[in-house]
């Protein structure tokens, strides 16, 4: 793929809020519809597979998931999520900017782990399905938002943005 192709894919959509740039969509395939082209964004991806079989190509590599996998898609890479044989598909999209875990000062935390994830220079797996050491604890900051989503309540942010740090220490530490 040349780089105007690769430009013409970017989605400019833009997820959550303007102060909380932070969204979860339920999705399902195919139902909703049948595929989400191959498309690129600056947000960073979580996808978790709810129950059925389905097909995600992240940066060309296509991975054939089902119910409980884990799918990591990071800022600029080329993505797409379609049908796979008769099977349907239900999963969580969830998507923000990575920058609403940074500080406007810069900490240890910003400079040593956010900041090189931004700019890609950290490196780690896209895909964890159940069976993968890191599952238990990624699932479970995954589930915790589920239930904080479910009702909004005050203070959710906090916890979010809570679940999502310990989601990204479980991958780096």
């Amino acid at each position: 793929m040349n780089i105007l192709e690769y430009e013409n894919t970017q989605e400019i959509k833009s997820h959550g809020h303007g102060n909380f740039p932070f969204n979860i969509y339920l999705c399902s395939i195919p139902l909703d519809f049948s595929i989400v082209p191959l498309h690129w964004h600056n947000d960073m991806e979580i996808i978790y597979i709810k129950k059925g079989r389905g097909k995600i190509t992240v940066d060309l590599m296509p991975l054939f998931v089902s119910g409980g996998d884990i799918v990591i898609v990071p800022p600029g890479q080329l993505h797409s999520i379609e049908q796979l044989d008769h099977y349907s598909m239900e999963y969580e999209n969830i998507i923000f900017q990575l920058s609403m875990l940074t500080c406007a000062q810069n900490d240890d935390c910003t400079e040593k782990f956010l900041l090189p994830l931004i700019q890609g220079q950290v490196l780690f797996p896209n895909y964890f399905p159940p069976d993968s050491p890191l599952y238990p604890a990624l699932s479970s900051c995954l589930g915790a938002m589920d239930e904080i989503c479910k009702t909004f309540p005050n203070g959710y942010q906090l916890a979010v943005k809570g679940q999502l740090f310990s989601f990204f220490y479980t991958i780096i530490k």
